[in-house]
Protein backbone atom coordinates (compact mmCIF):
# COMPACT_ATOMS: atom_id res chain seq x y z
CA UNK A 1 0.00 0.00 0.00
CA UNK A 2 1.44 3.35 -1.05
CA UNK A 3 1.15 6.64 0.78
CA UNK A 4 -1.43 7.86 -1.76
CA UNK A 5 -3.89 5.03 -1.07
CA UNK A 6 -6.45 5.59 1.68
CA UNK A 7 -6.18 3.51 4.83
CA UNK A 8 -8.62 0.61 5.25
CA UNK A 9 -11.85 1.94 6.72
CA UNK A 10 -11.02 5.55 5.83
CA UNK A 11 -14.16 5.92 3.74
CA UNK A 12 -16.41 4.63 6.52
CA UNK A 13 -14.77 6.93 9.07
CA UNK A 14 -15.12 9.86 6.66
CA UNK A 15 -18.80 9.09 6.03
CA UNK A 16 -19.53 8.72 9.73
CA UNK A 17 -17.67 11.77 11.01
CA UNK A 18 -18.15 14.21 8.12
CA UNK A 19 -21.52 13.03 6.87
CA UNK A 20 -23.60 11.64 9.70
CA UNK A 21 -22.01 13.44 12.66
CA UNK A 22 -20.93 16.54 10.75
CA UNK A 23 -24.18 17.21 8.93
CA UNK A 24 -26.85 14.72 9.98
CA UNK A 25 -26.77 15.33 13.73
CA UNK A 26 -26.72 19.16 13.54
CA UNK A 27 -29.55 19.04 10.97
CA UNK A 28 -31.52 16.73 13.28
CA UNK A 29 -31.07 19.04 16.27
CA UNK A 30 -31.99 22.18 14.31
CA UNK A 31 -35.08 20.57 12.79
CA UNK A 32 -36.11 19.23 16.21
CA UNK A 33 -35.84 22.76 17.62
CA UNK A 34 -37.82 24.06 14.63
CA UNK A 35 -40.56 21.49 15.21
CA UNK A 36 -40.59 22.26 18.94
CA UNK A 37 -41.07 25.97 18.34
CA UNK A 38 -43.62 25.46 15.57
CA UNK A 39 -45.73 22.94 17.51
CA UNK A 40 -45.33 24.64 20.88
CA UNK A 41 -43.93 21.45 22.40
CA UNK A 42 -42.16 18.23 21.58
CA UNK A 43 -43.32 16.60 18.36
CA UNK A 44 -44.70 13.05 18.52
CA UNK A 45 -42.19 10.20 18.82
CA UNK A 46 -42.83 8.78 15.32
CA UNK A 47 -41.99 12.17 13.82
CA UNK A 48 -38.75 12.33 15.84
CA UNK A 49 -37.76 8.84 14.66
CA UNK A 50 -38.57 9.74 11.07
CA UNK A 51 -36.50 12.92 11.36
CA UNK A 52 -33.57 10.92 12.78
CA UNK A 53 -33.60 8.50 9.84
CA UNK A 54 -33.92 11.30 7.28
CA UNK A 55 -31.07 13.21 8.90
CA UNK A 56 -28.77 10.18 9.03
CA UNK A 57 -29.57 9.25 5.42
CA UNK A 58 -29.02 12.83 4.27
CA UNK A 59 -25.70 12.92 6.10
CA UNK A 60 -24.67 9.64 4.48
CA UNK A 61 -25.54 10.91 1.00
CA UNK A 62 -23.69 14.18 1.60
CA UNK A 63 -20.69 12.26 2.96
CA UNK A 64 -20.59 10.07 -0.17
CA UNK A 65 -20.78 13.13 -2.37
CA UNK A 66 -17.97 14.83 -0.44
CA UNK A 67 -15.85 11.66 -0.62
CA UNK A 68 -16.24 11.47 -4.41
CA UNK A 69 -15.56 15.19 -4.78
CA UNK A 70 -12.44 14.85 -2.66
CA UNK A 71 -11.25 11.91 -4.78
CA UNK A 72 -11.68 13.98 -7.96
CA UNK A 73 -9.54 16.79 -6.59
CA UNK A 74 -6.73 14.45 -5.49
Amino acid sequence: MSADEPQPGAKLRFLFFNGILGWGVPFFVLMLIWDYVEAGGMPPTPKIIQLAFISAFGGLVLGLWLWKDRAKKA
